[in-house]
């Protein structure tokens, strides 16, 4: 009788060993994909900021060298300047009429998707 108590102690232990690190399993892997999805949110933001900065420069001679050209061939320097201020005020308002419910669908779509993929992941578990 001692013995099958023993043994079933034993075997408790064992059962209770294997949870333990199962769970420490299960949170070493839901760090790491943390972690990859850190980096790759972080690695998407500098590639955007690089790609935004060099972006602006090239908008920037050319909205400068636009200027200086229809100024000079109206005659008027300042009114080059002050139409292709106009320009970049028009596409700015359009960009950013489109781009917000874009930016909306997308994000919401995204979130979704991730919400999905961890029930998923849940019910795979």
């Amino acid at each position: 009788m001692e013995a099958a108590t023993e043994e079933k102690k034993a075997h408790l232990e064992l059962l209770s060993e294997h949870v333990l690190d199962y769970l420490d399993t299960r949170r070493d892997l839901f760090m790491l994909s943390l972690i990859e999805k850190g980096l790759s949110v972080s690695s998407s933001i500098i590639s955007t900021a690089v790609w935004g900065f060099f972006g602006i420069m090239v908008l920037l001679f050319l909205g400068l060298g636009s200027a200086i050209y229809l100024g000079i061939l109206l005659n008027y320097l300042a009114l080059g300047y002050f139409l292709v201020a106009g320009i970049f005020l028009i596409i700015a308002g359009l960009t950013i009429a489109l781009v917000r419910s874009y930016v909306r669908q997308l994000l919401t779509q995204s979130v979704l998707k991730l919400i999905h993929e961890n029930q998923l992941d849940e019910n795979d578990s």
